[in-house]
């Protein structure tokens, strides 16, 4: 039983997204120095990211048919965070990086559905349950790390 195809994009993608939400976007803000338009965006891009997750979680099964399309999904992911890193140390942003939130979102959710539907397709029906259940450790050990 090898889920490591599975696990790492799941990997990268907890890693960034959870990076992102918790460090980079608690430090951005239109201007930085005011706590006011910091919050105000904290709470605008975290939702902005929900809306994300929740349209990838209903529809990415349709797009995620193969472990390319999840790497490439976890591949963006560390790009996003690269993105948004530039973007705190580095102000250039407004609110139009709303929609790279957006996109955070969308492969976070996606990768998450397309890894589990994926390790359903394609593992024996036997070890399907105990591959979904260790498999999801991926995201916590994510978590973790961005932390």
């Amino acid at each position: 039983l090898s889920l490591w195809p599975y696990t790492i994009p799941l990997l990268f993608v907890y890693v960034s997204e959870y990076a992102i939400q918790s460090g980079l976007w608690a430090a951005m803000g239109f201007p930085v120095t005011d706590p006011i338009s910091r919050r105000n965006w904290y709470k605008w891009s975290n939702f902005t990211y929900q809306v994300g997750v929740f349209i990838s979680r209903t529809f990415f099964i349709l797009i995620c048919r193969s472990r390319q399309v999840l790497w490439t999904g976890g591949l963006l992911q560390i790009f996003m965070g690269i993105f948004f890193t530039f973007a705190a140390v580095h102000p250039f942003g407004g609110w139009w990086l709303l929609a790279p939130s957006l996109s955070v979102g969308f492969l976070g959710g996606g990768v998450y559905v397309g890894a589990f539907s994926l390790i359903a397709k394609e593992q024996k029906t036997e070890l399907v349950e105990l591959a979904l259940c260790s498999a999801s450790v991926a995201d916590t050990i994510g978590m973790i790390f961005a932390n």
